[in-house]
């Protein structure tokens, strides 16, 4: 069942959602699936759900296209987001909640887009939002399939948002049938109302 969302509580405005590579990009292949097909899918599964209700969700690529990282972290910018999600897949049998660390040297493709300082004043919101959708995925996968870690030099610390990259269970692990893309953006999209739940108490 999907959190019914009050209408009087603080309601997040822009939310982006980023799909992983893309274009010559493929991300991760095997003989059925490709990371930049499996991400999108998940991504326009998410999009609907969030905008539902009255948040705008912008998809940094709609299509097969290949962006780069500063082009992703303007997009970011330009829309002004609250949130910002990057989905993965990975080759671990979990779902990994990668959170920015500041340091003095952004990745120079992602510096030379970038007025503001990024994380820098979002370190706060960034961790709130890594609690809920960390209870968001222990309460339908179990406790044991959720891990955070820390990533410097990445997209992330450049991100003027609370923001997050999702590295969702290898192909070996998962099977990435219609009914679990379904679970995974809406697991996904309970962790955004859990935190938006908590920032309007």
């Amino acid at each position: 069942r999907m959190p019914y969302r009050d209408s009087r509580m603080y309601r997040i405005k822009t939310v982006v959602i980023d799909t992983g590579n893309g274009g010559y990009e493929y991300g991760i292949t095997t003989k059925d699936y490709k990371e930049k097909n499996v991400v999108l899918d998940i991504a326009k599964r998410l999009r609907a759900l969030i905008t539902r209700d009255s948040t705008e969700c912008f998809l940094t690529r709609k299509s097969d296209r290949f962006m780069s990282l500063g082009e992703r972290a303007k997009f970011t910018d330009d829309k002004n987001a609250e949130i910002f999600l990057s989905l993965h897949v990975g080759k671990h049998n979990k779902i990994v909640l990668y959170t920015p660390v500041i340091t003095e040297s952004a990745p120079s493709e992602v510096k030379t887009f970038l007025a503001n300082k990024g994380q820098e004043d979002f370190l706060a919101k960034t961790a709130a939002l890594r609690n809920a959708l960390q209870q968001a995925i222990t309460e339908d996968f179990g406790d044991e399939m959720v891990l955070i870690r820390p990533l410097p030099y990445s997209i992330l610390s450049k991100i003027g948002a609370a923001a997050l990259i999702i590295e969702l269970p290898s192909f070996e692990d998962a099977y990435y049938v219609a009914e679990f893309k379904t679970q995974i953006a809406n697991t996904i999209y309970k962790g955004i109302y859990l935190y938006e739940e908590n920032a309007a108490n």
